[in-house]
């Protein structure tokens, strides 16, 4: 399961980074490549289990009260905000590339 999360995010990786024309880095810099796609792929996994975690409280549990759930579901939206918020650093990155003309 690691394995395929790790291509799975890797792809995302270097697709978003072809198609916002990011200069590619030296050969030898494979290390850093593959600590972003770990971090992001711990990040996925636990936004995913705590998203997961927030729904089964709010649907499962029939004595929480009206706050509760709002909270709940409110805990969910900041967590898919967080998670969104933590690959952006790709998307600055793209921001301060310099664009190639399309030839």
């Amino acid at each position: 399961m690691l394995f395929s999360g790790t291509g799975v995010v890797f792809s995302a990786y270097q697709t978003l980074n072809h198609v916002a024309a990011v200069p590619r880095s030296a050969p030898g810099r494979v290390l850093p490549r593959y600590v972003r796609v770990f971090a992001m792929l711990a990040a996925l996994l636990l936004g995913a289990l705590a998203v997961g975690a927030l729904t089964v409280a709010v649907t499962a549990l029939p004595n929480l009260a009206g706050a509760e759930r709002a909270v709940a579901v409110l805990g969910s939206a900041l967590i898919i905000f967080g998670v969104l918020l933590l690959a952006r650093p790709a998307a600055a990155v793209a921001a301060r590339a310099v664009p190639r003309p399309l030839a």
